[in-house]
């Protein structure tokens, strides 16, 4: 049985490396658990998703740890978010995501200039509903 090792080339590719290992054991350490009330991280013993899965997911998604049917291309900034944005070679179509938020906000476009616009309107978007959710408090 031959088992396939992946050498970094450069401290770059060892730090790239040794970041996805340690996000990938958070993710395998907090794991969803179903209660009667909902779902929790049994590790921190809180709602599901917990803040350290979500930076892990995070740093995944930053390192490109995704299948082979995604290729990492870059990631955007706009009003203080960043977003990791992926290539979809099966669906031909960038698919993007905005890091670091407590909720999962993703955006889609053909083409960079659409996934730029698109973005930047959810960014907009998530602003304005804060604000809204904030006034409403």
């Amino acid at each position: 049985m031959a088992v396939a090792v992946r050498v970094a080339t450069s401290l770059d590719d060892y730090a790239r490396l040794d970041a996805r290992s340690r996000a990938e054991r958070i993710v395998r350490a907090h794991y969803r658990f179903e209660q009667r009330n909902g779902a929790v991280c049994p590790r921190c013993l809180v709602e599901y998703p917990c803040d350290a899965r979500r930076a892990a997911e995070d740093v995944l998604a930053v390192c490109g740890a995704v299948g082979t049917d995604h290729t990492e291309i870059f990631a955007l900034e706009y009003k203080g978010h960043r977003a990791s944005i992926r290539f979809s070679i099966e669906d031909r179509i960038f698919h993007g995501r905005i890091l670091g938020l407590g909720d999962d906000v993703s955006f889609e476009g053909g083409d960079v200039d659409e996934i730029e616009k698109a973005f930047h309107d959810a960014v907009d978007d998530h602003l304005s509903l804060c604000r809204k959710l904030a006034r409403q408090r």
